[in-house]
């Protein structure tokens, strides 16, 4: 099972950087999970560097969108057990220390040991626009994997989800969204006219 969750890491100096990620629970492996980022981010490079990192849950899918393709100011706080900072806004976050570390292939496998877990009471209810505004900032992170086509539907379908079941948020979120791709696609199109 994947967990998709904000991920934030600090560098040498002290910058947050966050990101979403998909996290794995290591079965038979209690208080452990597992990341794959790719070795060019800096969530790899900050792992690598610092051995810590915070995994927080959040059910603002409109945070998933702006993580992804910008660099939001966010409202953080301290975290407890390790140098990192936590999304004040979350139902819940793992603070999590590096254990093992592959870098084979062009996405590193990092095991972290959970040090300190945290759960929040009214976490909220389940709705299909935050979950859309998700899979459209997966699919605007790799944007190098489809076709256009095959991009332009799905956002239109995702976006629709979000017209009818999303509120102001979520609908800001996935104009962004929108807006960030076809910026992307214009640019390489200019690029293969030249």
């Amino acid at each position: 099972m994947i967990i998709e969750t904000i991920v934030t890491t600090l560098d040498t100096a002290g910058r947050c950087n966050p990101a979403p990620m998909g996290v794995v629970p290591l079965s038979g492996g209690e208080g452990r999970i597992r990341l794959y980022p790719f070795k060019t981010t800096h969530t790899f490079c900050n792992l690598k560097a610092t051995g810590a990192a915070v995994v927080n849950m959040s059910w603002d899918g409109a945070l998933y969108v702006y993580t992804a393709l910008g660099d939001p100011e966010l409202p953080l706080i301290p975290a407890d057990k390790i140098p990192g900072l936590v999304l004040r806004d979350n139902w819940g976050y793992w603070e999590v220390e590096v254990e093992e570390l592959w870098e084979e292939g062009e996405r590193a496998a990092v095991t972290c040991r959970i040090v300190k877990e945290m759960a929040r009471e009214g976490m909220g209810g389940f709705n299909r626009a935050r979950a859309a505004l998700v899979e459209g900032a997966i699919l605007a992170t790799r944007l190098h994997l489809n076709s256009p086509a095959s991009i332009r539907s799905d956002l239109e379908r995702l976006a629709a989800i979000v017209t009818r079941t999303g509120g102001r948020r979520e609908r800001e979120a996935m104009n962004f969204l929108q807006e960030y791709v076809e910026r992307l696609r214009k640019v390489g199109d200019r690029n293969a006219a030249d």
